[in-house]
C-alpha cells in the first residue's frame, strides 16, 4: 500500500491521540507495513506533514481483526437471510390485487371532507 501524504496526516493525528501503533496498522488493512507507522512516528517519512485534526480522525482502536471480522460476518448470515425472507414477503403482499399502494391507505380520510 502506497501512503500518501493525506494517510500520514492521519498516522500522526492517531499517534498524537496516543493510538497503539498495532492499532494504526489495523485501521489501513492487510497490505499495510507496520514499518511504514515507525517511520512517520520517528519522522523519517513525511516530517513535513502535520498532524490530522481529531475531527478526520477514525473512532479510537482497537479495531476488529480480520478473523474476528469474519466470524461476525458469518454470524449475522442468518440475520441477513430472515431480513431477506421478509422483505420478499413484504413484497407479495403489497402486489396483492386491491391492497393500496403503500402510503395511499390513509389517503382517504385525509381528503375526505372535514378530515
Amino acid at each position: 500500500m502506497k501512503i500518501t501524504g493525506d494517510d500520514a496526516a492521519v498516522i500522526k493525528g492517531m499517534l498524537a491521540r496516543g493510538d497503539k501503533q498495532q492499532w494504526i496498522v489495523a485501521w489501513f488493512g492487510g497490505d499495510f507495513n507496520p514499518g511504514r507507522v515507525a517511520e512517520i512516528s520517528t519522522g523519517a517519512k513525511f516530517a513535513h506533514v502535520e498532524p490530522a485534526p481529531r475531527s478526520r480522525l477514525p473512532p479510537i482502536g482497537p479495531y476488529v481483526s480480520g478473523q474476528s471480522a469474519h466470524r461476525a460476518l458469518l454470524a449475522l448470515g442468518p440475520v441477513k437471510a430472515a431480513i431477506d425472507r421478509a422483505i420478499r414477503e413484504l413484497t407479495v403482499i403489497d402486489e396483492e390485487p386491491g391492497r393500496p399502494k403503500r402510503g395511499q391507505e390513509s389517503r382517504g380520510a385525509e381528503s375526505a371532507p372535514g378530515g
